[in-house]
């Protein structure tokens, strides 16, 4: 066998020990993939010049460029092994990018934009970040920025905070995670928007930064905080927080209350848009929350007793009321009351009302489809006449010139 044929055997050998860890998840198969990997490497090694010798040396390009693809690859196996061996506990997904916690602490990043790497490379599995002295126990994702809790109670955000989100002190674009300065207090849990952060501590207060438009960051008025602010004027210990698209903000206290503020349908009044500068709780509520949720122009909250509300704008049926197109301005309790096809009645009686005005208008239709009919007719009768007289004509005048 000659060199040539070494090669293609051993480019053969390692193309199929990469197809095997695409198609296997099984950590002792990975370890056994690992160490062909050490064995091709050593075989590769072996192959040493001498002339004189019937014994042939590979090409030194093509053999440094084998080593560094299979360290590359075992370095993939010993991180797959690893992503393997922990369990995850909470995950979150931005605009472009996803993130999760493991319960050993780490936190691992994928998708397109900054992902706390050190880059802008495009990840389309999960990985590390690596360089963290802390165990991780909550992250957040918003569209541009990312933000995560460790288990000692410090907060790190990382990407785009051009608007202040990142609560550094000024606008910045960071590509590795950036523990934020100055808080003398333990933080418990974060929630990015679209361009502003809030997080809560452990003592019950919540603070916010960032963009300030319609009042979301709840300071009572609409300048860029580019550090974190604590929201004054609080009576209750707030547990939970969760920032919406870019226009309203709502947090949970201990007592079972929900706030909320910003722009939007607030949940705070039966007619209407509402501005609200500052925190307002909504009224009228006989069950304790327990956890909120905010999107993109429209709220959702759980209560101690297992029921969910919603209010909001209700376009493709995102409040779960049984409408398309409902706006709701106050709180309403989702009803979970499924039929026998394991359909919702209230989708099912719509369509009902839909049949029923088909009905009711079908003769109008029916009559101005008709009528169409007939003045089409009409003026197909009337071209065909034109044309008809149109050939007449020329027969005429071509009888005239040539007789």
């Amino acid at each position: 066998m000659d060199s040539f044929e070494e090669q293609i055997e051993q480019e053969n050998k390692l193309h199929i020990l990469i197809k095997k860890i695409e198609e296997t998840d099984k950590i002792k198969e990975l370890n056994e993939i690992k160490q062909d990997f050490k064995n091709l490497n050593e075989e590769i090694n072996n192959n040493v010049e001498e002339i004189n010798n019937n014994v042939y040396r590979l090409d030194d390009k093509w053999q440094k460029r084998m080593m560094k693809n299979i360290e590359i690859f075992i370095e993939d196996i010993d991180e797959k092994i690893e992503r393997l061996n922990e369990k995850v506990v909470q995950v979150s997904c931005g605009g472009d990018n996803t993130a999760f916690v493991t319960e050993s602490g780490n936190i691992y990043t994928f998708g397109k934009g900054r992902l706390g790497h050190g880059d802008k490379k495009t990840q389309f599995i999960p990985k590390k970040i690596e360089g963290l002295n802390e165990m991780v126990i909550q992250v957040s994702c918003g569209i541009f920025h990312t933000a995560f809790v460790t288990k000692s109670g410090n907060i790190y955000t990382y990407g785009s905070g051009l608007l202040g989100q990142l609560g550094h002190g000024k606008a910045e674009k960071i590509q590795i995670p950036k523990k934020i300065a100055g808080l003398n207090e333990k933080v418990i849990q974060v929630s990015c928007g679209y361009s502003y952060t809030a997080f809560v501590t452990e003592s019950g207060n919540i603070y916010t930064f960032g963009n300030a438009e319609y009042g979301k960051l709840g300071h009572g008025n609409t300048e860029k905080q580019f550090i974190p602010k604590k929201i004054a004027g609080l009576n209750e210990k707030v547990i939970q927080v969760s920032c919406g698209h870019d226009d309203n903000t709502a947090f949970v206290t201990e007592s079972g209350n929900i706030y909320t503020f910003g722009v939007g349908l607030l949940g705070q009044k039966k007619g209407g848009k509402s501005l609200s500068l500052t925190p307002k709780k909504i009224e009228g509520l006989n069950e304790k929350v327990i956890q909120v949720s905010c999107g993109f122009m429209h709220t959702a909250f759980v209560t101690e007793s297992g029921n969910t509300y919603t209010f909001g704008h209700g376009f493709n049926g995102r409040l779960g009321n049984g409408f398309i197109y409902f706006t709701q301005f106050i709180p309403k309790k989702i009803e979970i009351n499924f039929g026998s096809n394991g359909k919702g009645g209230a989708y099912k009686g719509k369509r009902k009302i839909k049949k029923r005005r088909q009905k009711k208008t079908s003769k109008k239709q029916r009559r101005r489809k008709t009528s169409r009919k007939q003045r089409r007719r009409k003026t197909s009768r009337k071209r065909r006449r034109r044309k008809t007289s149109r050939k007449r004509k020329r027969r005429k005048t071509s009888s005239n010139i040539f007789f």
